[in-house]
């Protein structure tokens, strides 16, 4: 039922420094929207380490950062963390700062906005 889901945001400001609270959040949450993750896109093992059993969630990433960037970590990337019983219908980056996704559970459908 829609009433006992545990939705939760956080502008993390840098993953590898807010990693553990990332993760705990990530594990009490039926849903999960980080921003700011300041993530290479080849640091997508990173991002996976947020499923503590690597079997119980969907991961959604969109790094803003290039690999090939050399100086410091600019501002950006988004993830989307979700309990795979929440059927993912939708998703959609739209920038560097807005993202959103379309799910389904039980029946129900609803958009969140992240």
């Amino acid at each position: 039922m829609i009433e006992n889901t545990r939705i939760s945001f956080l502008n993390v400001k840098n993953l590898k420094a807010n990693l553990v609270y990332s993760k705990f959040l990530a594990y009490e949450s039926d849903i999960l929207y980080l921003s700011e993750l300041w993530c290479k896109q080849n640091e997508i093992n990173l991002i996976k380490s947020l499923d503590h059993d690597n079997k119980s969630k969907n991961i959604l990433f969109k790094s803003d950062i290039d690999n090939n960037y050399k100086k410091g970590r600019p501002f950006g990337g988004q993830s989307w963390v979700l309990n795979k019983s929440y059927i993912i219908i939708k998703h959609e980056f739209l920038n560097r700062h807005l993202s959103y996704i379309q799910v389904k559970k039980n029946g129900l459908e609803f958009a969140i906005i992240g």
